[in-house]
């Protein structure tokens, strides 16, 4: 799971902030703990429009997946965000691989 933050409205470039490598699991939920920092940030924008990049091969015959799910934005002043996500991992689109992906 790659968390990333969109630089600015209608661009394509986005800043990796966390990442965190999980292995399979058959729980229903997990918890993780992502931490990041900006340096610098758009005077105009107060808010950061993350979202998180899942990649997975949760499958009987280890198809690669991929979903790049919105979070909701988080205010730039708010310092420690806790939030619970339920991602729903039937969105995916397939991928060739997980090569290259972190």
């Amino acid at each position: 799971m790659i968390l990333m933050e969109d630089e600015t409205e209608g661009t394509p470039f986005h800043d990796e902030v966390d990442e965190v490598l999980v292995k399979c699991t058959d729980k229903r939920s997990m918890e993780y703990e992502m931490q990041g920092k900006q340096k610098i940030y758009g005077l105009l924008d107060p808010f950061y429009e993350l979202h998180m990049l899942i990649y997975h091969t949760c499958s009987d015959d280890d198809t690669a997946w991929k979903q790049d799910e919105i979070l909701d934005p988080v205010p730039v002043f708010d310092t420690n965000i806790q939030r619970t996500e339920n991602f729903v991992l039937t969105k995916a689109i397939q991928i060739e691989s997980l090569s290259g992906h972190h």
